[in-house]
């Protein structure tokens, strides 16, 4: 900026309130019930063609910003990105703490073709930061401070009707860079109504009251994911 300007990031995503004005994408549920899964799954974000919100014939809710503008070096065209803005496209907020839970993306149940291949593997893509703001992390920011913005993948347990954590991460060391991440599912998860989740958590200032200068933390604290599969063969 010139001497004297400041910076700031936007306070509110002007792509997905558009949409939602537009009624681009209503987000009514879905008439799919289950994604049918035979010998896997891949959700690369490729085909949605300017749509801001996951497809509702595979994913079951709409936090997740679809997108080709903030990943760097894109995979393919598109990536799912949780941040600190809700569906509504308006920063997450909380009075009562500094970290508050964020974005999700969450699959339609998965009903598998027959019996399921011995081995199967979900795998994904993930991005801190990229073009967009960097979650505070592992990274020290400007000021020295590091920070627990984090990045969680849960599996649905259906026999317990249980969300477990698989996958947690602060890790904003390669913002430029694409990492992949692949699970073994086991027995417990090779069934009909399993589900996968991804959600993330941001930090906000505890100083800043709701409605005032929301944009200085409203567009920040960004993962891209991307190449999302469920696979028989590890990388």
């Amino acid at each position: 900026p010139l001497k004297g300007q400041t910076l700031r990031g936007l306070g509110y995503n002007h792509a997905v309130i558009s949409a939602r004005q537009d009624v681009q994408e209503p987000q009514a549920k879905s008439t799919s019930e289950y994604i049918a899964c035979g010998e896997g799954f891949f959700e690369d974000f490729s085909t949605y063609h300017g749509r801001v919100f996951p497809r509702n014939d595979r994913w079951e809710d709409s936090y997740a910003y679809i997108n080709s503008t903030w990943a760097d070096s894109m995979i393919s065209l598109g990536v799912a990105t949780l941040d600190a803005y809700d569906q509504q496209g308006y920063p997450y907020y909380s009075a009562d703490s500094r970290l508050v839970s964020s974005d999700t993306l969450t699959s339609l149940p998965f009903r598998f073709s027959g019996t399921p291949p011995a081995a199967l593997y979900f795998s994904f893509f993930f991005q801190a930061g990229g073009r967009g703001d960097l979650p505070e992390g592992i990274i020290p920011d400007s000021e020295g401070v590091t920070g627990e913005d984090s990045l969680i993948v849960d599996f649905y347990d259906p026999a317990d009707t249980l969300w477990i954590r698989k996958f947690y991460t602060l890790d904003n060391t390669q913002p430029h860079q694409f990492n992949i991440v692949e699970i073994p599912l086991s027995d417990t998860f090779r069934v009909d109504g399993f589900r996968v989740r991804f959600r993330n958590y941001t930090s906000l200032q505890r100083d800043i009251l709701q409605g005032t200068d929301m944009g200085q933390f409203g567009n920040a604290d960004m993962w891209h994911i991307d190449y999302i599969q469920i696979k028989t063969t590890a990388s």
